[in-house]
């Protein structure tokens, strides 16, 4: 058998022209395992025969055909060629339609293909068996999270961001809000002594400008602590929660983050000059994560310290009495795109649920044993929550039910 004949059928597939024995035999050479390296060559044929950048890896070709051998050939609904075009050229406004993946996890192999057909995979075709994600009580979807936060001034009066009652005052203390960007700028020539803290609910986000110019961006259910007015010789502030980072550079003043954790009441401290970083605290996850993007950070915590570079990621166990400070490689990117508008998930169903829970502030609750399945995939943080959970429900490992508020999450056999 050619390479050039399982491309062909491929393709036929690929365009929806095969015939009944086209399926057939391209199907019998999947399953007999002796063409496997060829097989996954005429995949990555398919999908690079259109200009342009959309790639696909040797490794996703072979969860590709890992999903085939468990679904049977008429599962693989490739993309058209308009709708890859439609997928390479998109923007801000579209990027809800073009869904990208992780191809890591072996379990992935059913996400790889949604990831590849994006919302289409649900809605172009009616009669694909695909269960629908169970809707019950009033609340028939929920949106996703948006930009929201509450402002707590020194003397004590707490502001709401999202009301246009708050402009006045703010504007009174040198605080301007813009309320479309979802941005707060305190300006250091005008604003008051004291401490100020931003903080986002569940459900919310936030982008606070410093005194000194520095960018840092809140996600859902963050805090961040911080001066009016810098000190002379530090710029010292504290967080909670997860928040991006872009410092101003100062070498004569050094910034330092003080990472409260909830968790076990220790405290992490942070030290940077100039940089680009992102800090992850939530006290229901296991680890404090520290991920550099740019510059450099040193990282302090029960008398141990050590320093980051670019695309190192600093990971401490926050529930551990050992005080150890692990750093590994990881894509740093990926760890940000939260801030970008993306979920990245390359974790089990119980982590991928503690980010769904707080975006979209809702309760999770599970029926049966679901904490070995694993998802891998990229989905924009803008959509309705029961599409985030159709993606995951590609698995076939997992069912959900959205009632009010509450998402149960319910493993079934495979």
């Amino acid at each position: 058998m050619s390479s050039e004949r399982i491309s062909y059928l491929f393709y036929r597939h690929y365009e929806k022209t095969a015939s009944p024995a086209e399926r057939t035999e391209l199907m019998q050479l999947i399953q007999s395992g002796v063409y496997h390296e060829a097989l996954k060559t005429g995949i990555l044929d398919v999908l690079t025969k259109e200009k342009g950048d959309y790639k696909l890896s040797h490794a996703a070709a072979e969860q590709i055909l890992s999903a085939i051998l468990q679904k049977g050939v008429d599962s693989l609904v490739l993309p058209s060629s308009n709708e890859l075009a439609e997928s390479r050229n998109f923007t801000e406004e579209s990027r809800a339609f073009r869904i990208s993946w992780i191809p890591k996890l072996a379990a992935a192999s059913a996400i790889v293909l949604a990831s590849l057909l994006g919302y289409h995979l649900w809605d172009k075709d009616a009669g694909n068996g695909e269960t629908p994600i169970s809707l019950t009580g009033a609340t028939a979807d929920l949106p996703p999270g948006k930009d929201k936060a509450m402002l707590s001034l020194s003397n004590g009066t707490r502001l709401d961001l999202d009301s246009p009652d708050t402009e006045a005052l703010l504007r009174q203390l040198g605080i301007s809000n813009d309320h479309n960007k979802g941005e707060l700028t305190y300006r250091s020539t005008s604003a008051t002594i004291g401490y100020s803290t931003l903080t986002t609910p569940f459900g919310g986000q936030y982008k606070l400008v410093l005194p000194d110019g520095s960018k840092a961006w809140l996600n859902a259910g963050s805090m961040l602590t911080f001066p009016n007015t810098f000190e002379k010789d530090r710029r010292t502030i504290e967080m909670s929660g997860e928040i991006y980072f872009e410092i101003a550079p100062d070498p004569a003043k050094p910034f330092i983050v003080t990472v409260k954790s909830t968790a076990d009441q220790k405290e992490t401290e942070v030290k940077v000059l100039g940089t680009h970083f992102n800090i992850s605290s939530y006290s229901d996850e296991p680890q404090i994560k520290t991920t550099l993007l740019e510059g450099s950070v040193e990282i302090a915590r029960n008398g141990i310290s050590k320093r980051l570079h670019p695309g190192q990621q600093a990971q401490i166990e926050q529930r551990s009495r050992e005080p150890a400070i692990n750093i590994k490689s990881v894509d740093a990117v990926n760890a940000v795109a939260w801030k970008d508008g993306r979920f990245e998930f390359n974790d089990n169903i119980k982590d991928i649920m503690r980010q769904i829970a707080r975006w979209y502030d809702v309760e999770i609750v599970y029926e049966g044993d679901v904490g070995s399945k694993s998802f891998a995939g990229t989905i924009p943080r803008k959509n309705q929550i029961s599409d985030v959970l159709k993606m995951l429900e590609l698995t076939d490992g997992i069912r959900f039910k959205i009632e009010g508020r509450t998402i149960i999450v319910r493993a079934v056999p495979i």
